[in-house]
């Protein structure tokens, strides 16, 4: 499959091989990681993967879940290379505040929401009503332990979801075991 990446930016070789692969994983498979070392473009071709997914009608609502610390960045990279409408929102607040967001995302655009794995596990259940059809977690070796909140509830999420998608460069921190859980996102 040699999809147009949807993107502002000209991509280097490495970058298109990735995109290429996670769309062809996805014609297969609901579950692809990216795990690749810190700058060679993670979130770009998510990005990419996203614009193309919407564009092809096959998902509406993206959930990016990452460390609070990045929750900006990724409004940084849709700003600088999506080239497809999005709405994107950084969830922020409180819980209520944060599900109250999620009830407000809708419309023709594809609708992206941002937040902590430190708040995930407090909004399942407005996620699960909310609807994400792709979720995307970022440095997923945050959920390298399966028996955490943040761990069970995006199993559960990622259960629902037609695509997920992980991204690390350290996917395997300490233990073997440590793949475990971001496989079972998977």
């Amino acid at each position: 499959m040699d999809v147009k990446m949807p993107i502002k930016a000209k991509p280097y070789k490495h970058q298109k091989e990735a995109f290429n692969f996670v769309l062809n994983t996805f014609q297969k498979l609901n579950g692809a990681a990216l795990l690749a070392e810190m700058g060679t473009g993670k979130s770009f071709i998510s990005v990419a993967v996203a614009g193309a997914l919407y564009k092809a009608e096959k998902t509406r609502k993206l959930l990016i879940v990452c460390p609070l610390s990045i929750c900006g960045v990724w409004e940084e990279e849709f700003k600088k290379f999506a080239d497809f409408e999005y709405d994107l929102q950084i969830l922020k607040g409180t819980s209520d505040k944060k599900a109250s967001a999620l009830r407000h995302m809708y419309g023709d655009k594809l609708q992206v929401a941002v937040v902590n794995y430190e708040s995930v596990w407090r909004l399942e259940n407005s996620v699960k009503r909310w609807g994400p059809d792709f979720i995307i977690c970022d440095e997923s070796h945050k959920i390298k332990s399966h028996n955490i909140a943040a761990s069970k509830s995006l199993h559960r999420l990622g259960a629902i979801s037609r695509y997920k998608l992980t991204l690390t460069g350290t996917v395997i921190t300490n233990k073997a075991i440590d793949v475990f859980s971001q496989y079972k996102f998977l």
